[in-house]
Order: C-alpha cells, then structure tokens, then sequence
C-alpha cells in the first residue's frame, strides 16, 4: 500500500508503533538468539539502574553482577535489530568486521554510532589488543 506518496493521516504511524511495540517485547538478540528483553519487567528496571552512592561500597560480587547486567542491555542498530549490549559488542569488535547482520533486516553490514563504520579501524584495534594479550602470555612465561 505504500506508493510513496504522503497520507494526511497518522493511521500509518499509529500502525508502525502498535507493531514495533508489539513485535518488540519478542525479540531476540542475533548473537545470542535470547530473548532481547528479560521475561520480569523489574529486571529490565534492575538494567538501567544507577548507583546511588557510586561502587566504592559496593562488594566485588556486587560489581560482577553490575558489569552483568550491563552487557544484557538491549541496544538497537541502526538496521533496527536489537542486540545485547555484550552481544554487540562482540559482534562489533572482532572478526570478521563489517560482516552482514543476522537479525530480522536486510542483511547489511551492522552500524551503531558507539562503534567505528571504517572496518580498518576495527582490524587495527583488535590487532593490538591481540598484541597485548600475547605479550602478557609471553611475559607470564617469565615468572
């Protein structure tokens, strides 16, 4: 029905956010293939809270838990996929870069403004993180 011509009308927005929301709270993330978001809404809550007196008093389980719960956020791309923040993350920073997403679009290459589009930015900073871990393995021989 859409011949690209506008409609003075908002039935097709109010149709485009019913269907979002809707299909939203079923969708899962392309990595992982879970569910997006958590099946208790008072988790989701748990995954955008702030600390009110910082993490100074916080236990380590407590900051563990935290850093957890952080990478189960959800965060959508600029193809409209939902991915978990860690899940991204992962997907984002090592290889293979620019690869096609997996989720409900298109099929183009993955984009969201926390990470760089150039794909030799991305090889050259997993390079040297590669570099650092081997020569921490190197220098653990030493000891």
């Amino acid at each position: 029905q859409d011949d690209g011509d506008p409609v003075p009308s908002l039935l097709p927005t109010v149709n485009f956010l019913i269907e979002s929301i809707v299909k939203f709270q079923n969708r899962t993330c392309p990595v992982c293939s879970e569910r997006v978001l958590p099946e208790n809404p008072n988790d989701l809550k748990k995954l955008f809270e702030k600390s009110a007196d910082g993490d100074k008093k916080k236990s380590a389980e407590e900051k563990k838990a935290r850093k957890e719960m952080k990478k189960k956020r959800p965060v959508r791309c600029y193809c409209n996929c939902w991915y978990h923040a860690g899940c991204l993350d992962k997907y984002m920073t090592e290889p293979p870069f620019g690869a096609a997403c997996q989720g409900t679009c298109s099929g183009g290459p993955v984009h969201h403004p926390d990470y760089p589009e150039d794909k030799r930015t991305l090889e050259r900073t997993w390079n040297a993180k590669q570099a650092r871990i081997r020569e921490m393995e190197d220098a653990m021989l030493f000891l």
